[in-house]
């Protein structure tokens, strides 16, 4: 409150949320500091099961009719976005020379959910581990990036809540991600509907990784000259 009332913003609104503040600063806690390996079982616990926990109350307060309503405007930028994003990736990575594997790990990481996409999509498109690692950090990486910067870009450059919703629904990567950007949206500038927009974008966005996995196992198998085949179980 001090600091607020020094540059004359006292009684309103924070100008920086608390979530990035807390992420930055656990980040550099955890680097600076050897944290005694008694705390690592609760802080793995927050960071799974609580995290998740976080994301399902989110959710929870949206209703049926948002979710109709607002799902059914986001699907078409969802799927644009997810179709130039896993063919601009894989391009661009070829051009850069990375392997057609990590292409594929970074691009779907990037176009639908982040870590869990990378993961998904790892076995059926044979992977190596490296590959896999390399993917997570990067997508980790910008997604940490935009989770910090974006919900202040969205408000200076976008008119809408509807428009910041969905472009922080599309632009982040992972779920939690895209939950703490429009958190951090809503407590530094009020708004409710932008973290309903971006929740319900980033929520339909995930569903498409049902459909990217096959698609990535097909195209990897026919580039490679052998088409896969469907085996059932007995």
């Amino acid at each position: 409150q001090v600091l607020l009332a020094s540059q004359g913003l006292a009684g309103g609104a924070s100008p920086i949320s608390g979530i990035p503040v807390a992420i930055v600063a656990g980040m550099a806690i955890n680097n600076a500091v050897a944290l005694p390996q008694a705390l690592r079982s609760g802080l793995t616990f927050c960071t799974t099961t609580v995290l998740r926990a976080g994301i399902v109350c989110v959710g929870a307060k949206l209703s049926v009719v948002d979710m109709i309503a607002l799902g059914a405007v986001g699907i078409p930028p969802v799927v644009v976005s997810i179709t130039v994003g896993l063919t601009f990736t894989r391009w661009l990575g070829r051009r850069m020379g990375l392997s057609s594997h990590m292409s594929s790990l970074i691009a779907a990481g990037t176009s639908i959910c982040g870590v869990t996409a990378i993961t998904a999509v790892a076995p059926v498109i044979k992977a190596d581990k490296q590959a896999v690692a390399f993917a997570a950090a990067n997508v980790v990486a910008f997604g940490t990036l935009g989770m910090l910067t974006y919900p202040y870009l969205a408000h200076h450059c976008l008119p809408s809540s509807e428009q910041v919703g969905v472009f922080l629904g599309l632009a982040v990567h992972d779920t939690s991600q895209v939950i703490g950007a429009a958190l951090t949206y809503k407590e530094v500038f009020g708004d409710e509907l932008a973290l309903k927009v971006a929740a319900i974008t980033k929520l339909t966005r995930n569903m498409f990784l049902a459909a990217v996995i096959p698609a990535m196992a097909y195209l990897h198998a026919s580039e490679g000259g052998s088409p896969p085949r469907l085996t059932w179980a007995s």
